[in-house]
C-alpha cells in the first residue's frame, strides 16, 4: 500500500497500450482481421508469464484509466465458502423447511420475521434453517443470538449442513445464544428448531453472529502520514491533527542517505512530542523491488539505519517498530521464482535480521486464500510482529469477508492483525475475466513475455492461444475505498472493532488517506 498504488485483490501485472498491428508484428502472425478493423481493437498489451493450465486471465480497466491485465488460480475462486456476516440478521436469506413424519409444522413470514406454527403431536418435528452459500467464521467465540417471542418448549442449536442436532437449547421470548460449533471452510451451516410436543407458535424476529462474550478493548487506531516534511516541519501540527482524529499511532517515512538517517535530531523531537501526546510513531517501507538482489541490499542498508537510530535513542525518542509494505505482486514474472514467494519469504526473513526486531508486514487480504500465499504466511511468521491487512471495503459484511480468513490465521499462529481501511481518491473498475477456448476475443501469442491482444469480436489468431470471455463484472469505487468521506471510514470501524475484537488477533484499525491539511 505505498502512497501511489491501492491493492487489488489479485495479482496485476503491467499491461502498456500498444497498437493491435505492432502486437501482430512483434508476434511474427498475421491478425486475421484488417488493418482498418485492427485500428478499432481495443488494447494489446503483455502478461508477466506464460498463463499455467489452471489459470485464467483477468483483465481489469478503473473508469478513464488503462487496462490492467493479471493471472488468477481458478481454485482460487472457489476453494472455500465465504463466511456469514457479523452482526447482520441472516433470516431474510433463509427459507424454513419443516420436517416431521406428522407434518404438523408450517412456517410463513410476518414481515422480515419467521412464524412457526405446530400442532400437537407424538413425533418429533420441527423446521431446519440453512444458512446456504456461507460458512461460520472461524478462529474466534461465537454466538448466533436469536430473538423471539412465543410459546414455551422450542428448542434450537445450530449444525453443520444435514446433521442431526444433540445440544439443543431452550428458546423461549427473549434473547438466546447459541454456541456456533467449529465447522469446515466448505461446511454450510443451518439452524435446526425443534417443536415442543403440545405444539405452539415461535415468532422469529432476527438471528445474528455476535462475539460469544464482551470484548476487552485492547486495539489502536492507526493511520499513515506518508510525507517526511510533516514530521520534520510541522511536527506539532500533525501530532494536533493525529489526536483530533483518534490516531494512536502514525506510520511515518525516514529520510536515509548513505551515511544513515537524515534529520535525526528532528526526528527524536517529533517522536518524544508525539509520544508525550499519547501517539507511538513507527517507520514505513515499501518497493516491490525489496525482493531483487538489488533492491534488498538497499532495503537492507536502509533496516541497518533503522536498527542504528534505535540503539542511540534514549526510550522516548525510540520508535514504535518498522513497517513492511512490499507487494512484489505487481512485479513482471510474479507467481514464478525468482519473482515469487520465496523471494519475498527471503526479503522478510533478511529485513528482520538487518532492522534488530520483527516487523510490520502489510499485506493484501486475499493472500490468506491461496495455497502459496498460506504457506507464505507459515514461514515468515517468526518475522512477524503484526499483519496489517488491505481489507479495503466499506460495508461490515463485506469486511468480514475479507478480514476473517487472516484473523482466523493469527488467532492460530498468535500473531496480531490490523485491518486497513482506505479512504483516498480511486476509480470503478470493470473486471473480466478470460478462459481458455477454440475462439474468443483474448489472443496470447507466444514469447518469454507472452503478448496479449483483445479482439472487439470473438475470432482466433494464428499461432495464439485463445481466451474467451467468461464473466464481466463492476467493482464500483465506493465499495473498496470511503472516497474523502473520513468520518464514515471511523464509524465503520468504531461500530465493528467490537465484533472483530472476538478474534485474539485483532489489533485494530487502520487508516489510509487521511487529511493532514
Amino acid at each position: 500500500m505505498t502512497e501511489s498504488s491501492l491493492c487489488s485483490r489479485w495479482k496485476r501485472g503491467s499491461l502498456p497500450f500498444a497498437g493491435a498491428l505492432l502486437l501482430a508484428a512483434l508476434a511474427g502472425v498475421q491478425p486475421i482481421v484488417s488493418a482498418a478493423a485492427a485500428q478499432s481493437l481495443p488494447w494489446s498489451g503483455s502478461l508477466p508469464r506464460r498463463p499455467d493450465a489452471g489459470e485464467d486471465i483477468v483483465v481489469t480497466t478503473p473508469a478513464g484509466g488503462a487496462p490492467r491485465i493479471s493471472l488468477r488460480k481458478r481454485e482460487s475462486v472457489v476453494a472455500a465458502l465465504p463466511p456469514l456476516p457479523l452482526a447482520s440478521d441472516l433470516l431474510a436469506e433463509v427459507d424454513p423447511q419443516p420436517f416431521g413424519l406428522e407434518r404438523r409444522c408450517t412456517a410463513g413470514r410476518r414481515g422480515g420475521a419467521l412464524r412457526f406454527r405446530c400442532r400437537a403431536g407424538s413425533s418429533m418435528a420441527g423446521f431446519v434453517l440453512p444458512f446456504a452459500g456461507g460458512r461460520l467464521p472461524r478462529g474466534a467465540p461465537l454466538n448466533l443470538l436469536l430473538e423471539a417471542q412465543g410459546s414455551p418448549g422450542f428448542r434450537a442449536e445450530v449444525t453443520a449442513k444435514g446433521a442431526d442436532a444433540e445440544a439443543l437449547r431452550l428458546v423461549g421470548s427473549g434473547v438466546t445464544p447459541l454456541p456456533l460449533p467449529p465447522l469446515g471452510e466448505r461446511t454450510e451451516p443451518q439452524l435446526v428448531i425443534i417443536a415442543p410436543a403440545q405444539g405452539g407458535e415461535l415468532l422469529l424476529t432476527s438471528a445474528r453472529i455476535i462475539p460469544a462474550q464482551p470484548p476487552p478493548r485492547e486495539t489502536q487506531a492507526s493511520a499513515w502520514a506518508w510525507e517526511p516534511v510533516r514530521w520534520r516541519e510541522e511536527p506539532e501540527r500533525l501530532v494536533a491533527a493525529a489526536r483530533q482524529k483518534g490516531i494512536e499511532r502514525l506510520f511515518v517515512t525516514l529520510e536515509i542517505g548513505k551515511s544513515g538517517l537524515l534529520n535525526a535530531p528532528q526526528l527524536r523531537r517529533f517522536v518524544r512530542m508525539a509520544g508525550s501526546a499519547g501517539v507511538k510513531v513507527e517507520a514505513v517501507e515499501g518497493d516491490p523491488r525489496m525482493i531483487l538482489p538489488e533492491g534488498l541490499a538497499a532495503a537492507t542498508a536502509r533496516a541497518r539505519a533503522f536498527a542504528a537510530y534505535q540503539q542511540r535513542a534514549r526510550a522516548e525518542e525510540r520508535l514504535a517498530g518498522i513497517q513492511y509494505d512490499v507487494e512484489p505482486y505487481v512485479l513482471a514474472g510474479w507467481g514464478r521464482e525468482p519473482v515469487g514467494y520465496s523471494a519475498w519469504v527471503d526479503a522478510v526473513l533478511r529485513l528482520r535480521q538487518a532492522a534488530g526486531e520483527q516487523v510490520d508486514l502489510v499485506l493484501p487480504f486475499w493472500i490468506g486464500q491461496e495455497e502459496e500465499g498460506r504457506d507464505f504466511l507459515r514461514r515468515v511468521a517468526p518475522a512477524v510482529r503484526i499483519l496489517t491487512v488491505m481489507s479495503y471495503r466499506t460495508e461490515l459484511p463485506l469486511l468480514t469477508q475479507v478480514a476473517e480468513p487472516l484473523l482466523a490465521w493469527g488467532a492460530a499462529e498468535g500473531v496480531k492483525v490490523r485491518l486497513a481501511l482506505e479512504a483516498g481518491p480511486i476509480a470503478d473498475e470493470t473486471e473480466q475475466v478470460f478462459r481458455p477456448a477454440v475462439a474468443g476475443t483474448l489472443a496470447v501469442m507466444p514469447g518469454a513475455e507472452p503478448r496479449v491482444l483483445l479482439l472487439s469480436s470473438p475470432g482466433s489468431v494464428p499461432g495464439a492461444q485463445m481466451y474467451a470471455r467468461q464473466s464481466e463484472s463492476l467493482v464500483p469505487a465506493q465499495r473498496l475505498s470511503f472516497l474523502g468521506r473520513e468520518e464514515a471510514m471511523v464509524e465503520l470501524a468504531r461500530r465493528s472493532e467490537p465484533l472483530f475484537s472476538a478474534w485474539p488477533s485483532f489489533a485494530g484499525f487502520a487508516f489510509h488517506g487521511l487529511k493532514w491539511e
